[in-house]
């Protein structure tokens, strides 16, 4: 059996696709471990026996309606090859929208933090040669360390392409990274030793537990990154009835973070505990990024302005679609592109 003739017979067989294709390129290429533009120039090369039951074995679970990443095990986010399995949310590309408005403004942070301690925050590079050189002192942070975490990580994609990204700006942080699942946060851990730095990774840490209860009440951070639960109850059983394999207690924002016992069915459970715990962990002029989705976008801009958020503002994915709120804790922000240090009440 040649390489075309095993695709052409997966794109038969899976006639409830709407990728087909793509999917075939994708699980062959993955069961014969080579890029798709391997497969167009050897196309006419034999499948071992072997790999031939590989590839249909993939198929037949594709049918069922599963993820291709939940098959492979992998999904591409942000550029980042992700580890991923059915204890996590596959990363979507609409997610990217979160993290690219948290480093635009965590830059914003960065410049303003400078401007009030006096203090550069952290490069990667001065991280780096500290560790290598110095100790730390007892809590492994001065005033001038960036401190960000993700809750309800999943994976890990949100924080740690965050942090991928910041350190390629020249930006370290302290960051943490929060799951209710220990074993999603197993994956984060995974996905975090694979694709940040060593020295990032030293000052990386993951909490298991409900939402910020997972860690202590004394925690500040300049910025937190959240993909809750968000989708109402009864549009998650009507999602998970194409077998695709996403963990429900992932996607259903109307079940009890803590319990898993449905308490509503606007989607907005979660996200109510989340946005007042939020604000209670977050410094001065720090910022909330918050995935809401079209489900309840307006909403949620709504509880963030009621717990005292203020510039509270919603964000489109690329598809036009209302997919981040981001809100900052009133306090004092410096600016330093003024001719001197002045500061304001935002």
């Amino acid at each position: 059996m040649t390489i075309k003739n095993a695709r052409d017979e997966a794109i038969k067989k899976l006639t409830n696709s709407p990728t087909a294709p793509l999917d075939a390129d994708l699980l062959l290429s993955h069961t014969i471990k080579c890029s798709k533009s391997f497969l167009l120039a050897h196309r006419n090369d034999d499948l071992t026996d072997a790999q031939y039951g590989a590839f249909m074995s993939a198929i037949e679970r594709r049918k069922t309606g599963l993820a291709v990443a939940y098959i492979t095990g992998h999904k591409e986010f942000y550029k980042l090859d992700f580890i991923v399995t059915q204890d996590v949310l596959v990363p979507k590309p609409d997610t990217e929208t979160l993290v690219e408005k948290a480093v635009e403004n965590i830059k914003e942070i960065v410049r303003n933090k400078t401007a009030s301690t006096g203090k550069a925050v952290r490069t990667a590079e001065a991280a780096k040669k500290n560790a290598e050189t110095t100790e730390q002192n007892e809590e492994g942070q001065t005033d001038s360390t960036l401190r960000i975490a993700d809750i309800c990580t999943g994976s890990g994609c949100v924080g740690i392409a965050a942090a991928r990204e910041l350190n390629e700006c020249g930006i370290f942080c302290d960051l943490t990274l929060t799951d209710i699942s220990s074993r999603a946060l197993e994956i984060a851990k995974q996905n975090a030793s694979r694709l940040l730095t060593k020295a990032q990774f030293e000052r990386t840490a993951f909490a298991s537990g409900d939402l910020l209860n997972a860690l202590s009440p004394f925690s500040l951070f300049d910025a937190i990154l959240a993909n809750p639960p968000y989708v109402p109850s009864d549009e998650v059983t009507e999602l998970l009835k194409d077998g695709r394999g996403d963990p429900a207690l992932a996607l259903d924002g109307d079940a009890d973070g803590a319990l898993g016992v449905r308490q509503s069915s606007d989607g907005l459970v979660i996200t109510r505990r989340l946005v007042v715990q939020a604000y209670e962990h977050l410094t001065q002029g720090g910022v909330f990024f918050l995935e809401s989705g079209e489900y309840n976008a307006k909403e949620a801009a709504h509880l963030m302005k009621k717990a005292g958020f203020v510039r509270v503002e919603t964000h489109c994915d690329l598809s036009g679609r209302p997919r981040v709120t981001t809100g900052r804790r009133s306090g004092i922000v410096y600016f330093p592109q003024c001719s001197h240090v002045s500061s304001c009440l935002l």
